[in-house]
């Protein structure tokens, strides 16, 4: 996770793993919505942006699970 905070403004770019099966897509935007919605109301300030980057798919079984 990295954060940038431009005076009032704050960016942040993320890297996450989905679960095999999953539409891809709508778990990226529900954790844009999610990470957008937390910092503002928390913080009060203005999310500009929320990158997700999916790094991988996650097999059930693998990583230990």
């Amino acid at each position: 996770v990295s954060v940038t905070i431009e005076g009032d403004d704050v960016y942040v770019d993320l890297t996450i793993v989905v679960g095999y099966g999953v539409r891809i897509s709508e778990v990226a935007r529900m954790v844009v919505d999610k990470v957008r919605y937390t910092l503002e109301n928390a913080t009060g300030l203005s999310v500009k942006k929320v990158t997700v980057n999916v790094q991988g798919v996650r097999v059930q079984g693998s990583f230990g699970s």
